[in-house]
C-alpha cells in the first residue's frame, strides 16, 4: 500500500518545480546553500520575508520553505557559531546583570553579603538552597546552578 503522505509531499514537490520558473527554483538553492554572512543575512532576510506572506497560516505551502531554510540557516549557524561553554557562576552573572541586579541584592538568597561576595568571585560554591532559590527568583530550571 503506497504511503500517501509521502506521495502527497512528493505531489507538492513536482506542482512546485513544474510553477517554479528555473530563475526561481536556481534562487531558492542559492538561498539554500548559505556559505558566508552575506548568504546568511539574505537567508533570514527570507524566513521574515515569508513568515510576513504566510502570516498564522500553517496550510500555506510556503512554510514548508520556511521550514527548508530555516534549517540551512540552523546548519550554517552550528558550523560557524560554537556557543561558549556555561558555568554556574557565569549563569547566575548574566541573569544578575540582565535583571539589573547588584551583590546588595542578592544577600536575600545567599543570607550574607559576605557569602554574596565569595560565590560571585568563585571562592565559594552554590549549595542547594541558593540553588533553589536562584531558580525560584529567576524562573529557569535549578539545572542551570548546578
Amino acid at each position: 500500500m503506497p504511503n500517501t503522505a509521502r506521495n502527497h509531499g512528493k505531489s507538492d514537490i513536482k506542482t512546485f518545480i513544474k510553477a517554479a520558473s528555473s530563475k526561481q527554483v536556481s534562487q531558492l538553492l542559492e538561498v539554500l546553500a548559505i556559505k558566508d554572512d552575506a548568504s546568511h543575512e539574505r537567508a533570514v532576510e527570507l524566513v521574515g520575508d515569508l513568515m510576513d506572506i504566510t502570516g498564522d497560516d500553517p496550510g500555506n505551502p510556503l512554510y514548508r520553505v520556511i521550514d527548508v531554510v530555516a534549517d540551512a540557516i540552523a546548519h550554517y549557524e552550528s558550523q560557524i557559531y560554537t556557543p561558549e561553554p556555561t558555568t554556574p557562576l557565569s549563569v547566575l552573572k548574566f541573569l544578575m546583570e540582565q535583571n539589573d541586579l547588584k551583590q546588595k541584592d542578592m544577600v536575600d538568597i545567599f543570607g550574607t553579603q559576605s557569602i554574596v561576595s565569595e560565590v560571585l568571585s568563585g571562592k565559594r560554591e552554590m549549595n542547594l538552597s541558593h540553588v533553589r532559590k536562584l531558580a525560584e527568583r529567576f524562573k529557569v530550571s535549578p539545572a542551570v546552578f548546578v
